[in-house]
């Protein structure tokens, strides 16, 4: 199954409203958007990985996937990745981006699949 965090459909509005896009295409957005499935992230499950992957990689050490501890020195994330990847480890789902973001995740919290915008294109 294929899904999105709300976070995710949020931060590619946010683009359409910085890219300045018209209103046809922001309505072709809207209806893709619309056809992909997004999970809350008010859901218990979500906001404990949220705080456990917050607290790992600013260096704590907490109940991480195979007791692993956390990185040296600390990577701290940015709210919303912090949100999609709780989504992903909460839903046992794989994490698809292209931002690198989420690499030191990878194997541990979840599995993440980096998509590089550059070969895509080419």
């Amino acid at each position: 199954m294929v899904f999105t965090s709300v976070i995710c459909k949020g931060e590619i509005l946010a683009l359409a409203e910085k890219n300045g896009w018209e209103s046809n295409r922001r309505r072709r957005l809207d209806r893709l958007l619309s056809r992909i499935p997004s999970q809350d992230i008010s859901n218990e499950k979500i906001l404990r990985a949220y705080a456990l992957i917050d607290a790992w990689t600013h260096g704590k050490s907490v109940e991480s996937p195979q007791a692993t501890p956390p990185p040296r020195p600390a990577i701290p994330m940015k709210q919303n990745d912090l949100c999609i990847a709780a989504t992903a480890y909460a839903s046992g789902g794989t994490l698809i981006s292209t931002d690198g973001d989420f690499e030191h995740l990878d194997d541990i919290w979840l599995t993440f699949v980096f998509v590089n915008q550059q070969s895509a294109s080419s």
